[in-house]
């Protein structure tokens, strides 16, 4: 802020803001991890009531809402060091973004299996589809067994995606930059961009590689759940500097469709944000069916009365967490 009158009057607004993340924080922390509140009979009228509102949200719901949040903030405010150096692209914000999504599945990977990515969800759907397995008892699972939290990940990740965009937008309302930028080839040098096949390849194979290496790591037990928000962090970078320059390396719908929304892409220009999440969703089925049919066929061979080899049925007290299928 420096020695000036500017810093004098900006302080108690930075102090505000410190007290405002202070108790967000822990209102946050009690609706995904419940167990962390205090007994009753330890707390006052004004923590019950903070507790009653708590109480009305869904842990793992809520867990991938604030994973995604996180994840399109930091692309956003990426998009903003580029708009201030007057650069097409920051060249760090793989970097960045990869350690915000290591960061939120290590903070909550082992309540919602921290997906934070409709094309994850997709990919995980189709690899426990008939195994009556998921992340968890009322978590991600076996379509089969319950249909209904496959769409409430996905709605929850998309609703992330729009809160973190809005949030970047408030942050710069008064400086007068619109820093999410659009969703698009990038490009391609002497005025031109890369076409829109070009991105599509990209979107698709960037987003297979990503969820391939999700399902790799975080649903077998091959890899000690340590290192999973790691690999996955790092999975991001990589596709991220190697796609990103043929169409920004998004890797994520839930981006997609919160970016073209919020630019209003989605109705002036369809077309491109229509070929995004397709490729993006694509990629992700491609993931599925890779891992189910071609490398890990072993992972579904049955033993006994028909249970997957290596895996507990969600009816077991449990669930698939405790044999560490979480991404964390």
């Amino acid at each position: 802020m420096g020695m000036s009158w500017a810093g004098l009057f900006n302080c108690p607004i930075y102090v505000a803001c410190h007290f405002a993340g202070a108790l967000v924080a822990p209102v946050a922390l009690h609706i995904v991890r419940p167990e962390t509140k205090l007994p009753e009979k330890h707390i006052n009228a004004v923590t019950k009531f903070f507790y009653k509102v708590e109480a009305m949200f869904d842990p793992e719901d809520t867990s991938e809402f604030i994973g995604a949040f996180f994840i399109a903030l930091g692309i956003t405010l990426n998009g903003i060091a580029a708009v201030n150096a007057g650069a097409a692209g920051n060249p760090g914000a793989s970097l960045s973004v990869g350690a915000h999504l290591m960061v939120m599945i290590f903070a909550l990977g082992d309540i919602s299996g921290g997906l934070f990515n409709p094309a994850v969800t997709l990919a995980y759907l189709g690899r426990f589809h008939g195994t009556g397995c998921g992340v968890g008892e009322e978590k991600l699972q076996d379509m089969k067994t319950s249909p209904k939290e496959g769409v409430k990940y996905l709605i929850a990740q998309v609703l992330g995606a729009l809160a973190g965009m809005g949030m970047t937008i408030l942050i710069w309302l008064a400086s007068g930059h619109f820093p999410v930028a659009p969703i698009g080839p990038q490009p391609a040098g002497a005025g031109a961009n890369h076409t829109n096949g070009q991105a599509f390849f990209a979107e698709t194979f960037g987003t297979f590689l990503f969820c391939y290496v999700v399902l790799c790591v975080s649903t077998t037990f091959v890899i000690p759940k340590e290192f999973r928000g790691f690999i996955i962090g790092s999975v991001y970078i990589a596709g991220g500097y190697a796609f990103g320059p043929l169409s920004g390396g998004i890797l994520n719908p839930a981006i997609t469709i919160a970016s073209c929304l919020v630019n209003l892409s989605a109705v002036e220009n369809p077309q491109v944000p229509l070929l995004y999440v397709l490729a993006e969703m694509v990629g992700g089925v491609l993931a599925a069916c890779v891992f189910k049919f071609l490398t890990h066929t072993h992972e579904y061979e049955m033993e006994g009365e028909g249970e997957p080899q290596g895996y507990k049925k969600l009816a077991a007290p449990a669930g698939y967490a405790a044999m560490e299928g979480s991404t964390a």
